[in-house]
């Protein structure tokens, strides 16, 4: 994948196939080539971009034990809170989910459930019309298979991606048709729908990770700019969600000196702010 290829790629798949290609590093005599990840992104990078994938979803989500969830992992993320929350977050999502099937199951909500496999791995039913089960199942992979080893726990991170855009656009489409035909995963419209969620998928991963072709360094001195304005205010941003002053933190790095075209259109540009944004991690030395 080239420079041009990651700007412009819509599917976030593809670009972490490429981050997570290795290349050859040094050579051994018994064990030959020695590779290492094309880029090195932390388990705290790729665990924020899925929980910022399955906010997007949120809403789509049965009962609010499972939106607390998406935080809870968040929080896991950044080592603000620990295993045993974690597992305490995920078994309450998993109860309230279970009561709310139940409920929907004896009015008869509930009318069809559609088996899903996504990439090579079950993540379950998609549950009534509104894609909630795959919704659920999104929110468990980023949150229950921290015990997991690197393959298991990369797929099930990876099936989050995939689910959070399956459930959205499956959601859009029920909402249009009650009793679509063709089936809705075989529709044009559900296949742009899905396509369009990916692709929003693919701006939050460049949101996270940045441009990896191009080598961004922080000036002390930014930081050090009228009594440390630059790292309060980045702080805040990061620590409250208030990513509105992402254009203030541009003006204050300009005022500090940065002159790097990076920093300053990632924070003015339109697009969507995150946990993990790489520009703010940069900044206050998250990796």
């Amino acid at each position: 994948m080239t420079e041009r290829e990651w700007l412009n790629c819509a599917d976030p798949l593809a670009m972490m196939a490429f981050l997570r290609k290795g290349r050859p590093a040094f050579r051994t005599r018994w064990l030959g080539w020695i590779t290492r990840p094309m880029v090195q992104v932390s388990e705290r990078k790729w665990r924020l971009f899925y929980c910022a994938c399955c906010a997007r979803i949120a809403h789509l989500l049965p009962a609010d034990e499972a939106r607390r969830l998406i935080t809870v992992a968040e929080l896991y993320a950044d080592g603000r809170a620990s295993e045993e929350e974690l597992q305490t977050g995920v078994n309450a999502s998993m109860a309230a989910c279970d009561a709310a099937r139940h409920q929907w199951d004896r009015s008869f909500v509930a009318a069809d459930d559609d088996e899903v496999s996504l990439i090579g791995w079950e993540l379950g039913l998609l549950e009534g019309r509104s894609g909630v089960g795959s919704a659920h199942h999104a929110v468990l992979a980023i949150s229950r298979f921290h015990r997991e080893g690197e393959s298991s726990r990369s797929l099930a991170l990876q099936c989050a991606a995939r689910a959070s855009a399956f459930a959205s656009a499956y959601a859009l489409r029920m909402r249009r048709c009650s009793s679509p035909s063709p089936p809705p995963h075989e529709a044009p419209d559900w296949l742009s729908e899905n396509a369009a969620e990916t692709a929003r998928q693919a701006e939050l991963l460049r949101e996270v990770i940045g441009n990896p072709f191009l080598r961004t360094v922080v000036d002390a001195a930014w930081l050090d700019w009228n009594g440390g304005t630059v790292r309060r205010l980045a702080q805040g941003i990061y620590e409250e969600k208030r990513w509105k002053e992402m254009l203030i933190l541009a003006d204050a790095l300009e005022d500090a000196g940065c002159a790097d075209d990076a920093f300053l259109s990632h924070c003015r540009g339109p697009g969507q702010h995150v946990r993990g944004c790489w520009a703010l991690d940069r900044l206050l030395g998250k990796e």
